[in-house]
């Protein structure tokens, strides 16, 4: 795919393949991965040695791969195509589902795609921080969300210590 032999490492990308992608969905960092918005823009690149599932640097423990700007202007293209493609196997999913396309696969499929979600937006949480905004969205929701509460008779209250007389 690839005429490069450098970015073949982009073709080969094996073993946790879910955990490659959720790296790459997370690797924009003024992007957090969301729905309605694609990560389409180049960010400066940062100076950077080795192979594409080695760490950043010493600070970072994740790949790469995992952080557009220790990648090439090439890579963050390949990088950049690649997400693109993501968004769009999220968009034929959002269609289909707007058909009413019912099967337990697909239902099993769109599940694991909304995991994959999850999983990227947690994971850019954890490599870029979150915005005040973010935590002030997340404080509001948490708030807002109902609690599952005891029931009455499995509330445990604090005895008294008894004080002798």
């Amino acid at each position: 795919m690839f005429k490069s032999e450098h970015l073949c490492e982009f073709q080969g990308l094996t073993g946790k393949y879910s955990d490659y992608i959720t790296e790459r969905m997370s690797s924009h960092p003024e992007c957090r991965p969301n729905l309605e918005n694609c990560p389409g823009m180049f960010v400066e690149e940062l100076e950077h040695t080795g192979g594409l599932l080695e760490p950043c640097d010493a600070r970072r423990e994740y790949p790469r791969l995992g952080d557009m700007r220790y990648l090439s202007i090439t890579e963050q293209n390949c990088q950049l195509y690649f997400i693109k493609m993501v968004w769009e196997r999220f968009a034929l999913f959002d269609m289909l589902r707007a058909r009413s396309v019912n099967s337990v696969v697909f239902e099993n499929a769109w599940h694991e795609q909304a995991k994959l979600m999850e999983d990227a937006q947690a994971r850019w949480d954890v490599k870029f921080g979150r915005s005040l905004f973010r935590k002030a969205i997340t404080a509001v929701e948490e708030c807002l969300s109902p609690k599952k509460r005891k029931r009455s008779d499995e509330m445990e209250f604090p005895r008294k210590k008894s004080v002798p007389a």
